[in-house]
């Protein structure tokens, strides 16, 4: 905060706008809100720290379900806060409306409707144009996603100016955004400011906080993004971490028959499309762990039992995976089902593109192996595909009527056709 700010004194700026999350995860929560009340910054609040202020409301409840590194900085930060400096936080507007010679801003966190919800470069247009109706703005200015950001859209203009404690993208660089009015055009640049990163690392193992956050400091990545892709693992590795699976998926009382045909159905098409998707082993080893693990949530509902999934797996600490692989793999369970994944869903909105795309074939491919065991009767024996400039031909073994495995099967192809653009036939063979 320091570095920018004595960057930005350069430029002899007239106002401080801060979009919120002034605390989170780095060990200066009361020196970087003391510093931008005495810049008289204006300021409204972000979702994290509407987390810090509600940690002891939940704690109970976040110790358990949390990832361990959040619940850790949600409780180290509201107990290092000053009381006034959290009476401070808790005073601060969700959003601010104002105008610069005619212009019309507004000033939120996250999205014109939510907190949570990212303005970015995955954000529709048809979404971008909701929220530009909604806010009735010339410019909305919004931070959450940490990463920089800019697009014009009819009359809207929207600002990102990434972040300046954790930023995605530029590892060591924080980053901000000056605007400059001129009557009533607007023109604004993005910088990236360089500073030493030692004395926050220094004073984050001083107060024992998890290395993880050093590694967001160091990459410029989120807690999900952070982890290898794991290459490097033995087939015996992957063979224990998938024991460890089965045992999770078994101590929440899995429907085990289905589970193994979905993810039996499930691994020959992955081996079947293999020249489409031109995947790694890696990612053949989530799409098993997401695949037994798919149906794990009818433990907590049948309606939302994906989500349900989802969440489950992404909050288990006794998944032998870091919080990427573990976001990886419950989404990809999520998505066996119904919606079919968006830049604005929770937790895929975190993922790298790279994620993203990989998380979307491999559930593409789950959603395939789930419709073709609609019975749970596991009559479909053996899967191979043929592959044409057109289509993807399904051929099912079975010895019994499949004709209910093929109707659910090619309404769950829907994301399989949207990612490579070719149509989906099953047919079946003796």
């Amino acid at each position: 905060m320091e570095a920018v700010l004595n960057d930005a004194d350069k430029h002899n700026f007239l106002e401080i706008w801060n979009t919120g999350d002034f605390v989170g995860y780095y060990p200066f929560p009361n020196e970087v809100v003391d510093l931008l009340r005495r810049r008289n910054a204006v300021s409204i609040i972000g979702n994290y720290d509407f987390k810090v202020l509600s940690f002891k409301k939940y704690e109970k409840k976040w110790k358990l379900k949390k990832a361990p590194e959040k619940y850790i900085s949600f409780k180290w930060t509201y107990e290092n806060l000053t009381k006034e400096n959290l009476k401070y936080l808790a005073s601060l507007p969700e959003q601010l409306h104002f105008e610069i010679n005619g212009l019309k801003i507004l000033l939120t966190h996250g999205s014109p409707t939510s907190n949570d919800e990212y303005i970015c470069a995955q954000t529709s247009p048809q979404r971008l144009k909701e929220f530009a109706e909604l806010a009735n703005s010339d410019i909305i200015i919004s931070g959450h996603s940490h990463i920089v950001f800019s697009k014009k859209l009819g009359n809207t203009l929207f600002i990102n100016p990434g972040s300046v404690g954790r930023p995605e993208g530029t590892a060591g660089k924080a980053t901000y955004t000056i605007l400059k009015f001129d009557g009533k055009s607007v023109n604004f640049e993005n910088h990236e400011v360089e500073y030493d990163i030692k004395k926050t690392i220094r004073v984050i193992r001083k107060a024992e906080l998890p290395e993880d956050f050093i590694k967001m400091l160091k990459q410029g990545k989120n807690l999900t993004q952070l982890g290898t892709k794991s290459n490097d693992l033995s087939q015996k590795q992957r063979a224990e971490q998938i024991e460890s699976v089965i045992e999770f998926a078994e101590s929440l009382d899995y429907e085990q028959g289905h589970t193994n045909q979905v993810t039996n159905l499930a691994m020959q098409l992955f081996d079947e499309l293999q020249n489409i998707h031109g995947l790694s082993v890696q990612e053949r080893f989530y799409l098993h762990c997401g695949a037994i693990l798919h149906d794990i949530g009818w433990i907590k509902r049948q309606k939302g039992h994906h989500k349900a999934a989802c969440k489950m797996v992404i909050q288990s600490i006794k998944l032998p995976f870091d919080l990427r692989q573990r976001t990886i793999i419950g989404l990809i369970a999520r998505y066996h089902r119904k919606a079919l994944p968006k830049s604005t869903h929770k937790h895929f909105c975190n993922l790298s593109s790279e994620d993203q795309a990989m998380v979307s074939m491999l559930a593409g491919i789950l959603r395939i192996a789930d419709g073709l065991d609609r019975s749970h009767m596991s009559y479909v024996k053996n899967i191979k595909c043929r592959i044409t400039d057109e289509k993807i031909y399904v051929f099912l073994e079975s010895d019994d009527s499949v004709f209910q495995e093929m109707q659910a099967a090619a309404k769950k192809s829907d994301l399989i056709q949207h990612l490579i653009g070719k149509e989906v036939e099953f047919k079946t063979i003796k």
